[in-house]
């Protein structure tokens, strides 16, 4: 009987260990796979205010090269520009955002544009400029100047 008795007691130690194990387990393991979701929504969040960032580095050097041509230095500003459009195609590349890659696309559609006018000195290429940060202030949502046409 004593056999019996420790049989049944390691069986009750055994039981309740297991549940201890679980209690303790469970929910530690559900605030884990909580706390993973939540390291990948910040991620993806990350992830694209990067990109964000980049695009509006880009805008700060369109207007840089739109300020330098303003002034009419016309061969810094080619060689601005070229930096540019540089980092515009790679940024295409890399980014993963449909909007951003599209007005990335715009704008490298209209680099040709841009050196020929900064090539032959052309004062017009401010406003190719301005077309240039228009595009890249939309699709970073931020805001433009109003239309001086009404």
């Amino acid at each position: 009987m004593n056999v019996k008795k420790i049989a049944i007691a390691v069986a009750a130690a055994l039981i309740v260990l297991v549940g201890v194990y679980l209690a303790g387990y469970w929910p530690q393991s559900r605030a884990r796979a909580t706390a993973e979701e939540q390291v990948r929504t910040l991620d993806g969040q990350l992830i694209a205010a990067q990109e964000r960032l980049r695009v509006a580095e880009l805008l700060g050097q369109v207007l840089t090269v739109k300020e330098v041509a303003a002034r009419r230095n016309y061969g810094q500003a080619q060689e601005l520009s070229s930096t540019f459009f540089d980092a515009v195609r790679i940024e295409t590349m890399s980014t993963g955002d449909s909007v951003l890659r599209n007005a990335l696309n715009d704008v490298l559609g209209r680099r040709d544009v841009v050196i020929a006018a900064l090539a032959t000195s052309d004062p017009a290429v401010t406003e190719a400029l301005h077309e240039l940060e228009l595009l890249l202030r939309r699709a970073l949502n931020f805001a433009t100047p109003p239309s001086s046409t009404p």
